[in-house]
């Protein structure tokens, strides 16, 4: 079972995200800053988020993932 957000448990921090998943409803955070990472512009309604310990590119409509990049350690945003 993933973690919702507001509980559950944390075994989708290792997960592995697909494309086309929907990441809506859970703990995720949105890179605000890709260029301080060395990572690539992004075109309109798409965007860097983190979830889990993934760095996914999200469509900022529909909120499914595009594409699963890296596992990430740590990132300062």
């Amino acid at each position: 079972q993933a973690k919702k957000r507001g509980g559950g448990d944390r075994e989708w921090w290792d997960r592995d995200w697909q494309r086309g998943e929907y990441v809506g409803d859970y703990d995720y955070h949105q890179v605000r800053y890709p260029d301080r990472y060395g990572l690539r512009p992004l075109p309109p309604g798409q965007n860097y988020m983190i979830l889990g310990n993934r760095l996914v590119v999200v469509d900022s409509d529909t909120y499914r993932i595009m594409s699963a990049l890296n596992a990430v350690t740590s990132l300062l945003d």
